[in-house]
Protein backbone atom coordinates (compact mmCIF):
# COMPACT_ATOMS: atom_id res chain seq x y z
CA UNK A 1 0.00 0.00 0.00
CA UNK A 2 2.53 2.03 -1.05
CA UNK A 3 2.02 4.26 -4.20
CA UNK A 4 5.52 5.03 -6.34
CA UNK A 5 4.58 8.14 -9.04
CA UNK A 6 5.83 10.69 -10.96
CA UNK A 7 5.64 13.29 -8.40
CA UNK A 8 7.63 11.51 -6.05
CA UNK A 9 10.07 10.36 -8.26
CA UNK A 10 10.53 13.57 -10.13
CA UNK A 11 8.46 16.50 -8.93
CA UNK A 12 9.30 16.44 -5.71
CA UNK A 13 13.25 15.23 -6.46
CA UNK A 14 13.84 18.27 -8.17
CA UNK A 15 11.43 21.27 -6.94
CA UNK A 16 13.85 22.73 -4.45
CA UNK A 17 16.58 23.10 -7.07
CA UNK A 18 14.93 24.45 -10.18
CA UNK A 19 13.39 28.07 -9.50
CA UNK A 20 12.14 27.57 -12.94
CA UNK A 21 9.69 24.67 -12.51
CA UNK A 22 6.18 25.74 -11.95
CA UNK A 23 2.84 23.72 -11.90
CA UNK A 24 -0.29 25.84 -12.50
CA UNK A 25 -2.69 23.83 -11.00
CA UNK A 26 -6.82 24.84 -11.45
CA UNK A 27 -5.43 25.89 -14.80
CA UNK A 28 -6.19 24.48 -18.66
CA UNK A 29 -4.33 25.25 -21.85
CA UNK A 30 -6.35 26.79 -24.32
CA UNK A 31 -4.53 26.95 -27.29
CA UNK A 32 -0.43 26.72 -28.62
CA UNK A 33 0.60 30.14 -29.97
CA UNK A 34 2.11 30.29 -33.39
CA UNK A 35 4.06 33.02 -35.56
CA UNK A 36 3.85 31.61 -38.94
CA UNK A 37 4.85 28.08 -38.39
CA UNK A 38 6.72 28.76 -35.40
CA UNK A 39 5.19 27.34 -32.05
CA UNK A 40 5.96 30.40 -29.61
CA UNK A 41 4.33 29.22 -26.40
CA UNK A 42 0.80 28.43 -24.97
CA UNK A 43 -2.37 30.45 -24.20
CA UNK A 44 -4.02 29.54 -20.99
CA UNK A 45 -7.03 29.90 -18.58
CA UNK A 46 -8.38 29.35 -14.61
CA UNK A 47 -10.74 26.50 -15.09
CA UNK A 48 -13.01 28.83 -13.16
CA UNK A 49 -12.57 31.61 -15.52
CA UNK A 50 -16.25 33.30 -16.98
CA UNK A 51 -14.51 34.47 -19.66
CA UNK A 52 -13.31 31.47 -21.66
CA UNK A 53 -10.89 33.61 -23.97
CA UNK A 54 -7.06 33.15 -23.08
CA UNK A 55 -5.93 35.23 -20.50
CA UNK A 56 -2.32 34.11 -19.86
CA UNK A 57 0.34 33.66 -21.96
CA UNK A 58 3.83 31.69 -21.56
CA UNK A 59 6.49 31.63 -23.87
CA UNK A 60 9.18 28.97 -24.70
CA UNK A 61 12.74 29.96 -25.71
CA UNK A 62 13.25 26.34 -27.09
CA UNK A 63 9.95 24.29 -27.85
CA UNK A 64 6.29 23.52 -26.57
CA UNK A 65 6.05 20.17 -25.48
CA UNK A 66 2.24 18.68 -25.44
CA UNK A 67 1.53 15.99 -23.19
CA UNK A 68 -2.70 16.29 -22.73
CA UNK A 69 -3.21 12.70 -23.44
CA UNK A 70 -5.09 11.04 -25.32
CA UNK A 71 -8.34 13.10 -25.14
CA UNK A 72 -6.53 16.65 -24.16
CA UNK A 73 -3.84 16.65 -26.91
CA UNK A 74 -6.31 16.34 -29.91
CA UNK A 75 -8.51 19.01 -28.48
CA UNK A 76 -5.77 21.39 -27.73
CA UNK A 77 -4.51 20.98 -31.50
CA UNK A 78 -7.61 21.30 -33.15
CA UNK A 79 -8.12 24.79 -30.62
CA UNK A 80 -4.50 25.70 -31.80
CA UNK A 81 -5.26 25.35 -35.63
CA UNK A 82 -4.12 21.82 -36.04
CA UNK A 83 -6.38 19.55 -37.59
CA UNK A 84 -8.38 18.51 -40.62
CA UNK A 85 -9.36 21.78 -42.13
CA UNK A 86 -13.15 20.83 -42.47
CA UNK A 87 -13.32 21.07 -38.86
CA UNK A 88 -11.77 23.91 -37.92
CA UNK A 89 -13.67 25.65 -40.60
CA UNK A 90 -16.67 24.48 -38.84
CA UNK A 91 -15.29 26.67 -35.85
CA UNK A 92 -14.17 29.37 -37.52
CA UNK A 93 -10.50 28.28 -35.97
CA UNK A 94 -7.73 30.12 -38.39
CA UNK A 95 -5.96 27.05 -39.79
CA UNK A 96 -2.07 26.61 -39.25
CA UNK A 97 -1.53 23.05 -40.52
CA UNK A 98 -4.33 20.61 -42.07
CA UNK A 99 -3.68 17.51 -39.82
CA UNK A 100 -6.61 15.12 -40.63
CA UNK A 101 -5.14 12.72 -38.46
CA UNK A 102 -5.63 14.85 -35.17
CA UNK A 103 -8.15 13.22 -33.05
CA UNK A 104 -8.33 10.21 -35.38
CA UNK A 105 -7.50 6.57 -34.18
CA UNK A 106 -8.65 6.54 -30.77
CA UNK A 107 -8.30 3.05 -29.29
CA UNK A 108 -8.60 1.85 -25.29
CA UNK A 109 -8.99 -1.23 -23.36
CA UNK A 110 -12.92 -1.85 -23.34
CA UNK A 111 -13.45 -3.87 -20.04
CA UNK A 112 -15.51 -6.24 -18.92
CA UNK A 113 -16.50 -7.00 -15.70
CA UNK A 114 -17.95 -10.29 -14.76
CA UNK A 115 -19.50 -11.23 -11.19
CA UNK A 116 -19.58 -14.20 -9.01
CA UNK A 117 -20.50 -15.45 -6.11
CA UNK A 118 -18.72 -18.42 -3.85
CA UNK A 119 -20.09 -21.11 -2.07
CA UNK A 120 -16.69 -21.59 0.26
CA UNK A 121 -16.68 -19.01 2.79
CA UNK A 122 -13.11 -19.11 4.27
CA UNK A 123 -12.03 -16.81 7.57
CA UNK A 124 -10.37 -13.60 8.34
CA UNK A 125 -7.28 -13.79 9.70
CA UNK A 126 -5.24 -16.30 11.51
CA UNK A 127 -7.06 -19.65 13.61
CA UNK A 128 -6.27 -18.15 16.56
CA UNK A 129 -8.17 -14.74 15.89
CA UNK A 130 -11.72 -15.85 14.87
CA UNK A 131 -14.05 -13.46 13.11
CA UNK A 132 -16.96 -11.45 15.31
CA UNK A 133 -20.25 -13.26 15.09
CA UNK A 134 -21.27 -9.73 13.13
CA UNK A 135 -18.48 -9.77 11.00
CA UNK A 136 -18.88 -13.55 10.32
CA UNK A 137 -22.53 -13.00 9.51
CA UNK A 138 -22.22 -10.03 7.04
CA UNK A 139 -19.73 -12.32 5.17
CA UNK A 140 -22.07 -15.30 4.79
CA UNK A 141 -24.66 -12.58 3.76
CA UNK A 142 -22.01 -11.69 1.13
CA UNK A 143 -21.55 -15.41 0.32
CA UNK A 144 -18.02 -15.02 -1.21
CA UNK A 145 -14.58 -15.70 -0.36
CA UNK A 146 -12.77 -13.85 2.29
CA UNK A 147 -10.29 -12.24 2.75
CA UNK A 148 -10.13 -10.66 -0.76
CA UNK A 149 -8.70 -7.40 -1.37
CA UNK A 150 -11.62 -5.21 -0.55
CA UNK A 151 -11.36 -6.76 3.45
CA UNK A 152 -8.57 -4.76 3.44
CA UNK A 153 -10.68 -1.47 2.25
CA UNK A 154 -12.87 -2.12 4.39
CA UNK A 155 -11.83 -3.59 8.31
CA UNK A 156 -9.59 -1.24 9.55
CA UNK A 157 -8.61 -3.78 12.49
CA UNK A 158 -7.97 -6.85 9.95
CA UNK A 159 -5.78 -4.08 7.71
CA UNK A 160 -3.48 -3.69 10.38
CA UNK A 161 -3.52 -6.54 11.89
CA UNK A 162 -2.09 -7.85 8.47
CA UNK A 163 0.11 -5.05 7.73
CA UNK A 164 1.61 -6.35 11.37
CA UNK A 165 2.33 -9.62 10.15
CA UNK A 166 3.35 -8.80 6.96
CA UNK A 167 6.65 -6.65 8.37
CA UNK A 168 7.12 -9.52 10.58
CA UNK A 169 7.52 -11.63 7.17
CA UNK A 170 4.35 -13.45 8.27
CA UNK A 171 1.88 -15.16 5.76
CA UNK A 172 -0.36 -12.19 5.58
CA UNK A 173 -3.24 -10.88 3.04
CA UNK A 174 -1.00 -8.08 2.05
CA UNK A 175 0.93 -10.95 -0.32
CA UNK A 176 -1.94 -12.57 -1.30
CA UNK A 177 -4.37 -9.91 -2.41
CA UNK A 178 -4.66 -6.57 -3.98
CA UNK A 179 -6.80 -5.30 -6.38
CA UNK A 180 -4.39 -6.29 -9.54
CA UNK A 181 -2.06 -8.22 -8.09
CA UNK A 182 -0.67 -11.20 -9.88
CA UNK A 183 -3.48 -12.69 -10.66
CA UNK A 184 -3.85 -11.55 -14.31
CA UNK A 185 -3.01 -13.61 -17.22
CA UNK A 186 -2.35 -11.92 -20.71
CA UNK A 187 -3.76 -14.03 -23.22
CA UNK A 188 -2.49 -14.55 -27.48
CA UNK A 189 -5.56 -15.02 -29.40
CA UNK A 190 -4.14 -18.56 -29.94
CA UNK A 191 -4.41 -19.56 -26.32
CA UNK A 192 -8.05 -17.49 -25.76
CA UNK A 193 -9.29 -19.32 -28.98
CA UNK A 194 -8.82 -22.65 -31.38
CA UNK A 195 -10.98 -20.74 -33.44
CA UNK A 196 -8.31 -17.70 -34.42
CA UNK A 197 -7.44 -18.65 -37.91
CA UNK A 198 -11.15 -18.44 -38.97
CA UNK A 199 -11.01 -14.81 -36.79
CA UNK A 200 -7.76 -13.81 -38.42
CA UNK A 201 -9.42 -14.59 -41.96
CA UNK A 202 -12.59 -12.67 -41.45
CA UNK A 203 -11.07 -9.62 -40.51
CA UNK A 204 -8.12 -9.81 -43.12
CA UNK A 205 -11.06 -9.64 -45.93
CA UNK A 206 -13.50 -6.88 -44.78
CA UNK A 207 -13.05 -3.84 -46.35
CA UNK A 208 -10.70 -1.92 -43.35
CA UNK A 209 -13.09 1.30 -44.21
CA UNK A 210 -15.91 -0.42 -42.51
CA UNK A 211 -14.53 -0.09 -39.48
CA UNK A 212 -13.89 3.63 -39.65
CA UNK A 213 -16.29 6.87 -39.85
CA UNK A 214 -17.90 7.18 -43.35
CA UNK A 215 -16.58 10.49 -43.97
CA UNK A 216 -12.78 10.02 -43.00
CA UNK A 217 -9.89 11.37 -44.85
CA UNK A 218 -7.90 9.02 -47.47
CA UNK A 219 -5.02 9.47 -45.70
CA UNK A 220 -6.06 8.40 -42.41
CA UNK A 221 -7.44 5.29 -43.83
CA UNK A 222 -4.87 4.26 -45.50
CA UNK A 223 -2.40 4.18 -42.21
CA UNK A 224 -5.52 2.42 -40.42
CA UNK A 225 -5.32 -0.08 -43.16
CA UNK A 226 -1.64 -0.66 -42.55
CA UNK A 227 -1.89 -0.63 -38.62
CA UNK A 228 -5.01 -3.34 -39.41
CA UNK A 229 -2.40 -5.50 -41.18
CA UNK A 230 -0.10 -5.52 -38.64
CA UNK A 231 -2.28 -6.28 -35.70
CA UNK A 232 -3.69 -8.93 -37.90
CA UNK A 233 -0.15 -10.39 -37.78
CA UNK A 234 0.14 -10.19 -33.79
CA UNK A 235 -3.04 -11.70 -33.63
CA UNK A 236 -1.58 -14.70 -35.26
CA UNK A 237 1.45 -14.89 -32.98
CA UNK A 238 1.59 -17.03 -30.32
CA UNK A 239 3.77 -14.44 -28.25
CA UNK A 240 1.54 -11.63 -28.16
CA UNK A 241 -1.35 -10.62 -26.03
CA UNK A 242 -4.59 -9.63 -27.34
CA UNK A 243 -6.48 -9.99 -23.96
CA UNK A 244 -6.42 -10.74 -20.37
CA UNK A 245 -8.57 -11.64 -17.95
CA UNK A 246 -8.33 -11.06 -14.18
CA UNK A 247 -9.76 -12.53 -10.96
CA UNK A 248 -9.64 -9.81 -7.89
CA UNK A 249 -10.37 -12.47 -5.71
CA UNK A 250 -13.41 -10.49 -4.79
CA UNK A 251 -16.48 -11.25 -6.07
CA UNK A 252 -15.83 -10.32 -9.87
CA UNK A 253 -13.56 -10.91 -12.27
CA UNK A 254 -12.64 -8.78 -15.14
CA UNK A 255 -11.90 -9.62 -18.78
CA UNK A 256 -10.05 -6.51 -20.96
CA UNK A 257 -9.56 -6.16 -24.75
CA UNK A 258 -5.88 -5.02 -25.46
CA UNK A 259 -6.10 -5.21 -29.44
CA UNK A 260 -9.09 -3.96 -30.31
CA UNK A 261 -9.75 -2.79 -34.54
CA UNK A 262 -12.68 -0.67 -33.96
CA UNK A 263 -10.92 3.24 -33.94
CA UNK A 264 -13.17 5.92 -32.17
CA UNK A 265 -12.87 9.56 -32.49
CA UNK A 266 -12.21 12.98 -30.66
CA UNK A 267 -13.13 16.18 -31.87
CA UNK A 268 -13.92 19.68 -30.22
CA UNK A 269 -17.36 20.80 -29.87
CA UNK A 270 -16.59 24.51 -29.30
CA UNK A 271 -14.12 27.22 -29.42
CA UNK A 272 -14.44 26.51 -25.47
CA UNK A 273 -11.06 25.48 -23.62
CA UNK A 274 -13.01 24.62 -20.78
CA UNK A 275 -15.63 22.45 -22.82
CA UNK A 276 -14.44 18.61 -22.97
CA UNK A 277 -13.81 17.39 -26.52
CA UNK A 278 -16.68 15.34 -28.03
CA UNK A 279 -15.75 11.39 -27.93
CA UNK A 280 -16.62 8.61 -29.77
CA UNK A 281 -15.47 5.33 -28.95
CA UNK A 282 -17.03 3.16 -31.20
CA UNK A 283 -16.36 0.09 -29.32
CA UNK A 284 -16.78 -2.97 -30.90
CA UNK A 285 -18.05 -1.53 -34.05
CA UNK A 286 -15.87 -4.17 -35.95
CA UNK A 287 -16.79 -7.62 -36.01
CA UNK A 288 -13.45 -9.05 -35.10
CA UNK A 289 -13.57 -7.06 -31.65
CA UNK A 290 -16.64 -8.80 -30.97
CA UNK A 291 -15.14 -12.28 -31.74
CA UNK A 292 -12.21 -11.57 -29.51
CA UNK A 293 -14.03 -10.59 -26.80
CA UNK A 294 -16.59 -13.26 -27.07
CA UNK A 295 -13.06 -15.99 -27.02
CA UNK A 296 -11.92 -13.77 -23.82
CA UNK A 297 -15.33 -14.26 -22.41
CA UNK A 298 -15.36 -18.30 -22.65
CA UNK A 299 -11.74 -18.94 -21.64
CA UNK A 300 -12.40 -16.52 -18.47
CA UNK A 301 -15.22 -19.27 -17.90
CA UNK A 302 -13.09 -22.28 -18.60
CA UNK A 303 -10.55 -20.79 -16.19
CA UNK A 304 -13.45 -20.47 -13.36
CA UNK A 305 -14.45 -24.09 -14.24
CA UNK A 306 -11.24 -25.64 -13.39
CA UNK A 307 -10.58 -27.32 -10.51
CA UNK A 308 -8.72 -25.14 -8.30
CA UNK A 309 -11.08 -22.74 -8.53
CA UNK A 310 -13.94 -25.36 -8.26
CA UNK A 311 -13.24 -25.47 -5.00
CA UNK A 312 -14.09 -22.36 -4.09
CA UNK A 313 -17.93 -22.96 -5.81
CA UNK A 314 -18.27 -20.00 -7.92
CA UNK A 315 -21.47 -19.30 -9.40
CA UNK A 316 -21.19 -16.98 -12.41
CA UNK A 317 -23.95 -14.08 -11.34
CA UNK A 318 -26.36 -11.82 -12.99
CA UNK A 319 -26.51 -10.53 -16.03
CA UNK A 320 -24.68 -13.54 -17.40
CA UNK A 321 -25.01 -16.94 -16.16
CA UNK A 322 -25.02 -20.75 -17.26
CA UNK A 323 -28.00 -19.74 -19.52
CA UNK A 324 -25.48 -18.08 -21.74
CA UNK A 325 -24.46 -20.61 -24.27
CA UNK A 326 -24.17 -19.28 -27.59
CA UNK A 327 -21.75 -16.81 -28.75
CA UNK A 328 -24.86 -14.56 -29.86
CA UNK A 329 -26.35 -15.01 -26.46
CA UNK A 330 -22.86 -14.22 -24.57
CA UNK A 331 -22.20 -10.86 -26.56
CA UNK A 332 -26.03 -10.09 -26.53
CA UNK A 333 -25.12 -9.74 -22.82
CA UNK A 334 -21.60 -8.03 -22.96
CA UNK A 335 -22.84 -5.33 -25.42
CA UNK A 336 -24.87 -3.67 -22.60
CA UNK A 337 -21.52 -4.43 -20.37
CA UNK A 338 -18.90 -3.73 -21.30
CA UNK A 339 -16.92 -0.48 -20.58
CA UNK A 340 -15.44 1.38 -23.46
CA UNK A 341 -12.41 2.89 -21.27
CA UNK A 342 -9.99 1.51 -19.31
CA UNK A 343 -8.85 5.39 -18.71
CA UNK A 344 -5.71 3.60 -21.16
CA UNK A 345 -7.31 6.25 -24.17
CA UNK A 346 -4.61 6.65 -26.81
CA UNK A 347 -3.19 7.10 -30.02
CA UNK A 348 -5.11 10.17 -31.50
CA UNK A 349 -1.80 12.07 -32.63
CA UNK A 350 -0.26 9.29 -34.05
CA UNK A 351 3.50 8.95 -34.81
CA UNK A 352 2.66 7.57 -38.31
CA UNK A 353 4.16 8.66 -41.84
CA UNK A 354 1.88 11.77 -43.35
CA UNK A 355 0.65 10.33 -46.18
CA UNK A 356 -0.79 7.55 -43.28
CA UNK A 357 -2.68 9.98 -41.71
CA UNK A 358 0.46 10.48 -39.21
CA UNK A 359 0.43 13.59 -36.95
CA UNK A 360 3.74 12.82 -35.36
CA UNK A 361 7.31 12.12 -37.00
CA UNK A 362 9.57 9.77 -35.32
CA UNK A 363 10.87 12.04 -33.26
CA UNK A 364 7.77 13.12 -32.12
CA UNK A 365 7.72 16.52 -34.01
CA UNK A 366 4.44 17.63 -35.27
CA UNK A 367 4.19 17.89 -39.09
CA UNK A 368 4.43 21.23 -40.96
CA UNK A 369 5.54 22.86 -38.24
CA UNK A 370 7.99 23.46 -36.13
CA UNK A 371 9.13 24.08 -32.14
CA UNK A 372 6.14 21.63 -31.36
CA UNK A 373 6.23 17.75 -30.10
CA UNK A 374 3.58 15.51 -28.23
CA UNK A 375 5.25 13.41 -25.65
CA UNK A 376 2.07 11.52 -24.30
CA UNK A 377 0.22 8.51 -25.24
CA UNK A 378 -1.77 10.06 -27.96
CA UNK A 379 1.46 9.58 -30.46
CA UNK A 380 0.74 6.07 -29.87
CA UNK A 381 -0.02 4.44 -33.60
CA UNK A 382 -1.79 1.47 -31.89
CA UNK A 383 -1.90 -0.03 -27.94
CA UNK A 384 0.14 -2.07 -26.27
CA UNK A 385 -0.40 -5.78 -24.87
CA UNK A 386 -0.56 -4.18 -21.60
CA UNK A 387 -0.61 -1.68 -19.37
CA UNK A 388 0.58 2.01 -20.98
CA UNK A 389 2.03 3.87 -17.92
CA UNK A 390 5.51 2.75 -17.96
CA UNK A 391 6.03 2.80 -21.65
CA UNK A 392 4.72 6.55 -21.12
CA UNK A 393 7.15 7.12 -18.95
CA UNK A 394 10.00 5.95 -21.32
CA UNK A 395 8.76 7.61 -24.47
CA UNK A 396 8.33 11.21 -22.11
CA UNK A 397 12.28 10.75 -21.26
CA UNK A 398 13.23 9.76 -25.14
CA UNK A 399 11.10 13.31 -25.89
CA UNK A 400 12.90 15.17 -22.93
CA UNK A 401 16.37 13.83 -24.54
CA UNK A 402 15.47 14.63 -28.03
CA UNK A 403 14.29 18.18 -27.04
CA UNK A 404 17.84 19.13 -25.70
CA UNK A 405 19.59 18.20 -28.65
CA UNK A 406 16.88 20.63 -30.58
CA UNK A 407 18.62 23.47 -33.02
CA UNK A 408 17.23 26.58 -34.09
CA UNK A 409 16.59 25.60 -37.72
CA UNK A 410 15.34 21.60 -37.87
CA UNK A 411 13.74 20.26 -41.29
CA UNK A 412 10.11 19.12 -41.53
Amino acid sequence: MTRNHARRNHYDRVKDSRSNYHLLTSNVVGKVLFSGKDATGVCYLSTTATNTACSSNVYATKEVILAAGGFGTPKILQLSGIGRKKLLQKFGIPLVTDLPGVGQNLQDQPTLSVPYTCKLIRPYGSHRQPLSELTLHSHLVANNVSPNYGSLLTNATYNAEQRARYDAGQSSAYTLVSSLSSNIGVLSLQKATSSYRQIIKAAGIRDPALSLPADVDETVLAGYTAQRAAILKQFASNDIGVGTVHWSTADSALVYHLKPLSRGTVTINSTNPLENPLIDFRTGTDPADVAVYTALFRKNRALFAAPSMQALGPTEAAPFGAQLTTDEQIYAVMRDQINPSNAHQCCTAAMMPLELGGVVSSQQKVYNVRRLRVADISAWPFQLSGAPMATVYAAAERVSFLSLRYTCAPTY
